[in-house]
């Protein structure tokens, strides 16, 4: 019963200890190779005392209960702790730490978010601007920023006078355009849409959110 209590006690200890988890913003930390880092709990093994074989009950931190005459019957583990860290009560000296990081990296290492960024601040003073930026954020849903900007730069080669082309595009013009984009059926369809709508407000492209999501395609998110 003796060495049957005590590998209860070493997997009563394993599970304990699985039950502490790293925050969100610890796990970001360790991944970029923050020097402060939040320790964990230091838990103690239970001395010989705590394990008393008569009675088949075993001391802090874990509690386990056998039943006599039944070493291994029932076990009861103890309840995930409340005093686990929670990561939306982070500190924000940790979040502004965390910000330092992210930036520190990001002036080391260029993101394809950031070419499409740039291409979508370039349209900024062209003429037809407006609907290019609307027409790219459109190819870009759930799909790789490098690949959205490669099929908008298609497009444009493929119809320089924006909505006025797309309208009159063929379908399968305007499908092979953009067809490295994922479900560019659905997207072509909405473009060739969005433009109608377009050029039925003089070519000016919607300003206010409200109107925005009403055009086929645009969500909350792109508008």
């Amino acid at each position: 019963e003796a060495q049957v209590a005590r590998a209860l006690v070493a997997m009563a200890e394993e599970a304990f200890l699985a039950s502490f988890a790293f925050s969100g913003a610890q796990r970001k930390r360790a991944r970029l190779g923050a020097a402060q880092r939040i320790p964990l709990p230091q838990i103690s093994a239970p001395s010989a005392s705590s394990v008393r074989n008569e009675a088949g009950v075993v001391g802090n931190p874990v509690h386990m209960k056998i039943l006599p005459g039944h070493a291994t019957s029932k076990i009861s583990m103890p309840e995930e702790s409340d005093e686990s860290p929670d990561p939306r009560q982070d500190s924000s000296q940790n979040r502004l730490g965390d910000l330092q990081l992210v930036l520190s990296y990001r002036k080391q290492r260029r993101a394809s978010v950031d070419g499409f960024h740039m291409f979508l601040l370039s349209l900024a003073d062209q003429h037809n601007g407006a609907f290019w930026a609307l027409a790219a954020c459109v190819l870009s849903v759930q799909v790789r920023d490098a690949v959205a900007l490669a099929a908008v730069r298609a497009l444009m080669l493929a119809a320089p006078a924006a909505a006025s082309d797309i309208v009159v595009m063929s379908t399968e013009d305007l499908e092979k355009a953009i067809h490295s984009c994922n479900f560019y059926k659905t997207k072509a369809s909405n473009l060739k849409r969005i433009s109608i709508e377009i050029l039925r407000l003089d070519g000016d492209v919607p300003r206010e959110h409200e109107r925005l999501v009403q055009l086929p395609g645009v969500g909350p998110k792109i508008a």
